[in-house]
């Protein structure tokens, strides 16, 4: 009976790192970029856009489709940022214990 409890100590303890963890990484912001900087996206740890900065220059309206493709290039590169840290910050809350394909880090 002793082991069940340490082991039911210990399974409650990796629960609180791991939400603790998650709470970190939402309060933080991630950037993403393209076109050499003329779009740039901002998202928060579990992935959400919180902004979008355009350059002057590309508000051109026949530059919409170019526009378009850039922003989607951006999102994409700061989820790509954001989820690299989540593995991470994650991977250390579980104190060395492998996380199992499709956990959710969001």
């Amino acid at each position: 009976m002793k082991s069940l409890s340490a082991f039911m100590k210990s399974a409650q303890q990796f629960q609180e790192r791991l939400q603790e963890a998650q709470d970190s990484l939402a309060e933080k912001e991630f950037h993403g970029e393209a076109g050499g900087g003329l779009v740039r996206v901002t998202v928060d740890g579990r992935g959400d856009v919180k902004g979008v900065s355009i350059a002057p220059e590309l508000a051109d309206p026949a530059e919409i489709a170019v526009l378009e493709d850039l922003i989607v290039a951006a999102c994409r590169a700061a989820r790509g940022n954001a989820a690299k840290e989540a593995a991470e910050t994650m991977q250390r809350a579980a104190g060395g214990i492998p996380m199992p394909p499709g956990f959710p880090m969001f």
